[in-house]
């Protein structure tokens, strides 16, 4: 399959890659005062009333109960898990290396794709892949600017965001077949109702946890910032990078929503004050370099 007739699926999922960097500067602020579990548990109720609210008015497609049981299991892992992992990363690392350190995805994904989903990739595909992961490495061994150093280990917080890479791989993959016979709006749906169930069920086991994580929001300016992180990141961007995965291979998917880095520089510097290095542009061009090669690439 030749990418160039697949380009639906491409701006689907740099539209996602945009809205997932966007909402990272917010959730970045919200990361101060909310824990990971409270932050992915209250974005998550706001993603499921957009999305139902939205399917009350044009009609909600059926579900058939296999896609809509690899969809579920798509959302524990990819959203209940990955998410929580990701925004515990992200306190520590702060939006700039958490999603350049999500770029990891793309490789693994591909990895399991081929596995799982019969994809082949050739050699131009993973010369893309080795340039995306090089660009990572390179600027993950920078420096940051002053006021955004890792908060904790560094070790921890790289596992966390090691741990978020892979959940995201495997929710990928999950959701993948099913969306050949569910719309992403209800995918999107049915992923994050099986995500936030699981969230809803972890919070009640400890008496107060659950109210621990919605007392935050008690501020307007809170519950402002997370309205907006999250129907811009986990309503819209959920909502892309399912159109993109329902058109576009998954390796090829999931490379494309990786491409955050590219919008993350200028945000940071626009709205952080965060210079950027010479090794950070350095290593995004050669990202940039890579990502170009698997959207120009063959797939068979």
């Amino acid at each position: 399959m030749d990418l160039s007739n697949g380009w639906n699926g491409g701006l689907f999922a740099l539209g996602s890659a945009f809205a997932f960097a966007s909402a990272s500067l917010l959730f970045r602020r919200l990361g101060n005062s909310v824990s990971p579990s409270g932050l992915n548990c209250a974005k998550t109720v706001i993603a499921v009333a957009a999305c139902a609210g939205l399917l009350s008015c044009r009609g909600m497609a059926e579900v058939p109960f296999r896609e809509g049981l690899f969809l579920a299991l798509s959302g524990l892992v990819g959203i209940t898990l990955g998410d929580t992992a990701y925004f515990t990363a992200l306190n520590a690392l702060g939006p700039r290396r958490t999603l350049l350190l999500d770029t990891l995805s793309p490789g693994l994904t591909a990895v399991l794709a081929a596995w799982i989903l019969h994809e082949r990739l050739d050699g131009v595909a993973w010369l893309g892949i080795l340039l995306t992961l090089a660009g990572v490495a390179w600027v993950l061994r920078g420096r940051s600017a002053p006021g955004h150093e890792v908060r904790g280990s560094m070790a921890k917080a790289v596992a966390w965001g090691l741990c978020a890479v892979v959940s995201h791989a495997v929710g990928v993959i999950l959701a993948k077949d099913a969306l050949s016979q569910v719309p992403a709006l209800e995918a999107s749906l049915v992923r994050q109702v099986a995500a936030l169930a699981v969230l809803v069920l972890w919070g009640a086991l400890q008496p107060g946890r659950l109210m621990g994580w919605v007392r935050p929001f008690a501020s307007w300016l809170q519950l402002r910032i997370l309205v907006g992180a999250s129907l811009l990141g986990t309503f819209a961007g959920i909502w892309l990078s399912m159109l993109a995965l329902a058109f576009a291979p998954a390796s090829i998917a999931a490379t494309l929503n990786s491409t955050g880095p590219l919008f993350i520089l200028p945000l940071t510097r626009v709205f952080d004050g965060e210079k950027i290095t010479w090794r950070a542009g350095l290593g995004a061009v050669v990202a940039t370099a890579g990502v170009a090669l698997l959207l120009l690439r063959n797939t068979a």
